[in-house]
């Protein structure tokens, strides 16, 4: 026996037995269940479970899955909003077309066909037209579905896509002349009306120029919460029955022949209406430069009774109410024109003074209703506000015709067709 030097006998014994100690346990394996539980597999099972690393890949997959939900949110918005803008400039369209006061074909046909023409009549739900004597409303609803193909992901199968709006046109400037029709036959009982003719039309021309000027929604009774713009609306008042008196102060106005002033009629020929205005006195269209005409286009009526001596009739006083041109404003018939009034109810008090009597000329209440519209007649107007007899706000008046926001209306009202009208030739 060899004993190695430097070393105890027992203790170099001890190091050659731990030299030969086994690689994995400190003592051998003595039965089946140490053996499987030291086993290789089993041993890298537990690794596994111990080990992090990759965790992060997982939580990736997780943000990746949500950020295509988000972007894909984005997508489906984005045509929902190109889908709605699309159907919000078409309704734009369409209720600008529709609302418009020169607009002929009706409203709501308008705003279906522009709707029709884009492909998108299926999403139109409702049209609205409102309209008064003095402006248009137009209201529509439009309404798409648009299918989602990323937000169904998340229970989101459809967007919808609303579009709504209103266009309104409204007239800030009105020029009416109201002709009235106070010939005999207007005092006759209407059996329909269950009044007199001329009672029905004073209570209709009463209520028109309240709702004109005061209040275009108002129903009667009237509370005189007027809601009209001020001196936006003018209205000329124009009586006729076989003449129309125009009064001195406008007759004086026109081109018209001086034998007398005891009447203040015209005697209107054929070749006076072949256009609209009636001629202006040179001196009134330019009173510095112009000149007196020496024959003048416009005849004025001869003071006469075509009447005289029918019915009894005798004296001058009687006969004053047959004459072919009544006196101005006569104490029992108030019937010259009343040129651009801007008062409701000074005007609703001057209808009410009307009387029924005479025969009947429309032609000539029409014309001389249109001739007081007509472009033309403004210096005449210009005068007549100079002489403080209309409202100064009236000035520009008549408009040109092709003035925006500017309607001309003439309104006649009568009971017939034209009788009797004489004059000297």
């Amino acid at each position: 026996m060899h004993v190695l030097s430097g070393c105890q006998p027992d203790r170099c014994k001890m190091k050659t037995l731990e030299k030969n100690k086994l690689p994995f346990r400190a003592r051998p394996a003595s039965t089946v269940r140490n053996f499987i539980q030291d086993s290789f597999p089993t041993r890298r099972a537990d690794a596994f479970l111990r080990q992090e690393d990759g965790s992060l890949i997982i939580f990736s997959l997780y943000l990746l899955v949500i950020m295509l939900i988000v972007a894909g949110m984005g997508v489906d918005l984005m045509r929902t909003e190109t889908q709605r803008s699309r159907l919000q400039s078409t309704l734009d369209r369409a209720i600008l077309a529709g609302a418009s006061l020169e607009q002929t074909l009706n409203s709501t046909d308008v705003v279906r066909d522009y709707f029709d023409k884009a492909g998108l009549l299926n999403y139109l739900k409702t049209v609205s037209v409102v309209e008064t004597a003095t402006s248009k409303t137009v209201t529509a609803t439009a309404e798409m579905e648009v299918d989602s193909f990323f937000m169904n992901l998340v229970g989101v199968d459809k967007l919808q896509s609303p579009a709504a709006g209103q266009a309104e046109e409204s007239l800030s400037d009105i020029e009416i002349s109201l002709v009235l029709d106070i010939s005999g036959s207007m005092g006759d009982y209407s059996s329909s009306g269950g009044d007199t003719k001329i009672n029905l039309l004073k209570r209709a021309a009463k209520d028109f120029v309240y709702l004109m000027q005061c209040d275009p929604d108002a129903e009667p009774p009237f509370d005189n919460n007027c809601v009209v713009e001020p001196d936006s609306v003018s209205i000329s008042v124009v009586p006729y029955d076989q003449q129309v008196v125009a009064g001195e102060t406008l007759l004086q106005l026109f081109n018209t022949t001086e034998e007398h002033q005891n009447s203040s009629c015209l005697d209107l020929q054929t070749s006076d209406f072949n256009s609209v205005a009636l001629e202006l006195d040179p001196m009134v269209i330019d009173p510095i430069g112009g000149t007196p005409d020496p024959t003048p286009n416009l005849r004025r009526t001869t003071e006469l009774d075509f009447w005289s001596g029918y019915w009894g009739i005798t004296s001058r006083a009687a006969q004053d109410s047959y004459r072919e041109c009544r006196t101005e404003n006569s104490a029992t018939l108030k019937r010259a024109i009343i040129p651009y009034a801007h008062d409701y109810q000074a005007l609703m008090d001057d209808i009410d003074e009307l009387a029924a009597d005479g025969w009947t000329s429309i032609d000539l209440g029409s014309k001389w209703g249109a001739a007081l519209l007509a472009p033309e007649f403004r210096p005449g107007l210009t005068t007549l506000i100079n002489a403080n007899k209309v409202n100064a706000n009236f000035n520009g008046r008549p408009y040109s015709y092709t003035r925006p926001r500017t309607r001309k209306v003439m309104v006649v009202m009568t009971d017939g067709i034209n009788t009797y009208r004489l004059w000297i030739r």
